[in-house]
């Protein structure tokens, strides 16, 4: 019975984490770290890093809980896996011979790291069930999405139950697969946006791509809290010393 609780869990495991995206889910590096993960971009996070935005369906959503203020290390790196149907010079399927072929792996990535989380299955297309209408328009905005790579964004669910996470930081330092972060942040829930950051203009953006995302508890020096100690005794002293003055 043991062994076969264990393999639904280990098919159920396998499930969710090759379905395609249709809605903002995540992957929690407070559970497992690293994670991975794919993206269907290798353009993804640039797009979402211009003016207008990109599509939360080509990117990866990454979270982690902190309970104490204390600083940490992400990083990002991009994997080779995947298939892809093969795609026409205009970026569109090609219908008559739906072959598939390997995707390179990610040759650039960047991701965005926000303080909040989104509610489940947030999504750009959230419609008002009562009214049919979107409960953002997007494109009535001149945006191409609702993933934005470098300030605060909002999305809806279906059921009318939204979030907007506070930009924090975007990291893009190098024309590498790899990216990392080192920072100081304060107890709650983050959220990491993930994906390629190759120039949306090569038109080379359509595959399946693996993406690996870790978040590590970084320790504080020893010399750091000896200093600490020392500067509030020296604090504890002078005001001691006023007293005794005044």
């Amino acid at each position: 019975m043991k062994k076969i609780v264990m393999s639904l869990l280990a098919l159920a495991s396998l499930l969710c984490g090759s379905q395609a995206f249709a809605h903002v889910s995540y992957r929690d590096l407070s559970v497992l770290s690293p994670f991975q993960r794919s993206v269907t971009s290798n353009v993804g996070w640039a797009d979402a890093a211009e003016a207008d935005w990109g599509d939360s369906h080509h990117g990866a959503f990454f979270s982690f809980t902190l309970a104490t203020d204390q600083q940490v290390k992400i990083d990002v790196t991009g994997l080779g896996q995947g298939t892809y149907a093969n795609l026409t010079a205009a970026g569109l399927p090609n219908a008559s011979t739906p072959t598939y072929s390997t995707v390179a792996a990610l040759t650039d990535v960047g991701f965005s790291l926000y303080k909040g989380l989104l509610p489940a299955s947030t999504y750009e297309g959230a419609t008002n069930s009562a009214t049919g209408e979107l409960w953002i328009d997007f494109a009535a905005q001149g945006k191409q999405g609702g993933w934005n790579a470098n300030g605060d964004m909002t999305l809806y669910n279906n059921s009318g139950q939204s979030g907007t996470l506070e930009f924090l930081q975007a990291v893009n330092n190098s024309l590498t697969n790899a990216e990392s972060l080192t920072i100081f942040l304060t107890a709650g829930s983050y959220t990491i946006t993930a994906g390629g950051a190759i120039d949306p203009a090569s038109g080379a953006h359509s595959g399946t791509y693996g993406i690996q995302a870790s978040m590590a508890p970084v320790p504080v020096p020893g010399a750091v809290w000896l200093f600490g100690s020392a500067m509030a005794g020296l604090i504890g002293c002078g005001r001691r010393k006023a007293v005794v003055a005044a």
